[in-house]
């Protein structure tokens, strides 16, 4: 008997209806769809975020849990990635995007000082946290209400490590897979995974040195940091990039 097709929507996963209401789509795209959703614990506006491509929502998720609490990087408040369903990130609600305000308001003179200080913060901090966007275009630059801009969209990025520890070595894989793998089979996939309790417990092979934990993996990341080189290891470029790679 085949598996049942996956439903492509949010509106029927108990998982996220039980926690938000999803209100409406506010933007769509090859690899995505983002809605507009309340969170019914304390009406608290949200944007959800339904990717379509598995390695899109492993590297989102990864580079928004590293780059957590970061002034400049939209938050991630967490995830939810079923065995025969999409990731669905749950994000910080921005009501509009840096090309918007652009097109429709224009910059003045005064106030391009003030988007390039935000605009090189949020790049700053995924540098730091050895981080590449690899997607930088003002429609991915959010904007709060109170005027405070934040970087998004990262489905294209990349963390720079040695050779044998980047992303790319687990990517194809999303985390609930990597976790049951390590553990000894799928059976043991849980039915719906969560920011807390999932990646937490990913393993990352490294094959010259063996499985690493999730904090293990992290720790090598922190003290890359501290080095004055680092690896690029986009191994899957293509030309579709454009010159944003």
């Amino acid at each position: 008997m085949d598996p049942p097709p996956k439903s492509w929507s949010i509106h029927t996963r108990p998982e996220i209806t039980s926690k938000y209401e999803v209100l409406h789509r506010v933007g769509s795209g090859a690899y995505a769809d983002v809605y507009h959703g309340r969170r019914l614990s304390d009406g608290e506006m949200v944007a959800l975020k339904e990717v379509h491509d598995s390695q899109s929502a492993f590297r989102e998720i990864e580079a928004l849990r590293v780059l957590k609490g970061s002034q400049n990087v939209v938050e991630m408040h967490e995830f939810f990635w079923r065995e025969d369903e999409d990731a669905v990130l749950v994000l910080e609600f921005l009501r509009t995007d840096l090309a918007t305000v652009i097109r429709e308001e224009g910059l003045r003179v005064g106030e391009v000082k003030r988007w390039m200080m935000q605009i090189l913060s949020g790049v700053d901090a995924c540098h730091r946290n050895m981080i590449i966007h690899r997607d930088l275009k003002p429609a991915n630059f959010l904007v709060s209400d109170d005027g405070v801009l934040k970087l998004a969209d990262f489905g294209q990025a990349r963390i720079l490590v040695e050779p044998g520890l980047d992303d790319t070595t687990v990517e194809n894989q999303p985390p609930y897979e990597l976790d049951a793998l390590n553990r000894g089979g799928l059976a043991q996939i849980p039915e719906a995974a969560s920011q807390s309790d999932n990646l937490n417990q990913t393993e990352y092979v490294n094959q010259d040195q063996g499985t690493m934990s999730h904090e293990e993996y992290f720790s090598v990341l922190d003290e890359m940091k501290t080095k004055s080189y680092s690896y690029d290891t986009d191994k899957d470029t293509n030309t579709q990039d454009g010159n944003a790679s």
